[in-house]
């Protein structure tokens, strides 16, 4: 019974003890790591002081001792001398504060003789007097207060003056033992390199430690909020015919009707049928080989269907986590497509496919973002895309009331889109992820009728550190791109 009580009291709270425990790993591998390139710095700038001492280290001791012996001397000096000026303006200030407790009791004397019972019918000329006495005593009271204050000012000042020349003179005691108990050279050019580095060290461990927060707050609330201002994109004014979409499958097949080819990456075609005809395409579109290279459709599967009658079916499979669904792009219609989702096209054989670049240069959200082209792909043709654990497609179209409802979605997992909606940058409503670098900066966030999809997960390919590196800086480049 006991060991059940125990297990349940512990239960709720092993979620602050994992949080405390991630934390804890957190930080060590950040102190760790300043420590080791820390160390590192010392023991290198200490080589380097010792490679560049001029004379031996025993004379440069000795010489460093009598500069030290003569400063502290000089600072000692300076001690005793704010002392005494300390103490005389002590008395000055005793005395000031006597004069100016006699002139106020004095004042306070002349005004209770005041009297104008004397000044109408008794001894007018003592009055007279004594209203010039008090008119004195209050200047100089008024001369007195003032001196009083810069007295005080100028204590204040030699207290700090001899606060800071004691520390000199005790950092020059302590400096001086230390020098005289240091008889190794490694000791002596490895405290030097730390006396230099360790400002510019603590300084790296802050940054290291809170930079990426100072630097993520500074663009939440200082750059998200003027990019956000800016004119949304749009690229067509209305589309007469929404694309259709297919759910999203690890597996499906693909119907070519006679007419009609299949191109489509070699890595994701599982079967065909009797009725194909296979060949090979070397690059999707000629008339943008570095966009086909580096979205990988080099070496297409070609494939057309050349019976008289009747579909032919073609099994595509996904790959690496991926699930494929089928963007269908009628005539008269189009939709931006990123091609780093795009596994094949299928469009009718005596048609080439018809793509339109899009470069909208002047807007401040294609800048912020990086990409400054857009690729846009016309009907009739279908799109067969891949997308990590799956692939959404949302039509936006008035509800009840009549209002489209605005949708947000992450940029990272963006496929594609018609033209005619409205494209704005919005920061993430997701503040503490963004903060701890789960989240990107900004979402996009769509207005008006239209169709939009994309992925459960975002594009990420690479199991190692080295992998994930290049395929971050690849995406990089085809987000530039607009790929």
């Amino acid at each position: 019974m006991s060991a059940v009580e125990i297990r349940q009291d512990a239960g709720p709270n092993r979620p602050v003890f994992s949080k405390l425990h991630r934390f804890a790993l957190w930080l060590a591998r950040k102190l760790i790591a300043v420590a080791l390139i820390g160390g590192l710095a010392i023991a290198a700038y200490a080589t380097w002081l010792f490679l560049h001492a001029q004379g031996d280290f025993a004379s440069d001791r000795a010489k460093r001792l009598v500069e030290m012996s003569a400063r502290r001397e000089r600072v000692s000096t300076n001690v005793i001398e704010v002392g005494a000026e300390l103490d005389a303006l002590q008395n000055q200030i005793r005395s000031s504060q006597d004069r100016i407790a006699r002139e106020k009791s004095t004042i306070a004397l002349l005004d209770s003789l005041d009297s104008r019972w004397e000044r109408w019918f008794g001894n007018r000329e003592q009055q007279r007097v004594n209203d010039e006495r008090k008119k004195r005593l209050s200047e100089m009271l008024s001369k007195d207060s003032k001196r009083l204050l810069e007295l005080q000012r100028a204590l204040n000042q030699k207290a700090w003056e001899r606060e800071g020349a004691s520390a000199e003179l005790a950092r020059l005691d302590a400096e001086i033992r230390h020098t005289e108990g240091t008889q190794s050279q490694i000791v002596h050019y490895l405290n030097a390199s730390w006396k230099r580095l360790r400002a510019p060290l603590a300084f790296l461990l802050l940054l290291d430690l809170f930079g990426a927060y100072l630097w993520r707050l500074t663009l939440y609330f200082g750059v998200a909020p003027f990019v956000q201002r800016g004119r949304p994109l749009r690229f067509a004014k209305e589309v007469p015919v929404f694309p259709q979409e297919t759910a999203s499958r690890g597996s499906f097949d693909v119907a070519v009707w006679p007419g009609e080819r299949l191109r489509v990456k070699r890595k994701y075609l599982r079967s065909t049928d009797g009725g194909v005809e296979q060949g090979t395409r070397v690059l999707l579109d000629w008339w943008r080989p570095i966009s086909s290279l580096l979205c990988g459709f080099v070496g297409l599967a070609e494939l057309r269907n050349r019976q008289a009658r009747g579909e032919s079916e073609i099994g595509l499979a996904g790959r690496e986590g991926d699930e494929l669904a089928m963007l269908d792009v009628p005539d008269g219609s189009s939709l931006v497509v990123k091609p780093r989702f795009l596994v094949g096209v299928v469009q009718p054989a005596d048609q080439s496919l018809v793509t339109r670049m899009r470069w909208p240069v002047w807007s401040r959200q294609a800048w912020v973002t990086g990409q400054i082209r857009f690729l846009e792909f016309f009907g009739p043709c279908r799109l067969i895309v891949a997308g990590t654990r799956g692939v959404r497609a949302e039509h936006m179209v008035p509800g009840e009331a009549g209002v489209i409802v605005p949708r947000r979605a992450e940029r990272a997992t963006l496929i594609g889109f018609t033209p005619n909606l409205e494209l704005r940058l919005v920061r993430t409503q997701a503040f503490k992820s963004y903060l701890l670098g789960r989240k990107r900066l900004f979402e996009v966030l769509f207005t008006g009728p239209g169709l939009y999809a994309v992925a459960f997960g975002p594009y990420e390919r690479g199991t190692g550190p080295l992998s994930r590196a290049f395929f971050g800086v690849r995406n990089r480049v085809l987000d530039i791109l607009g790929l």
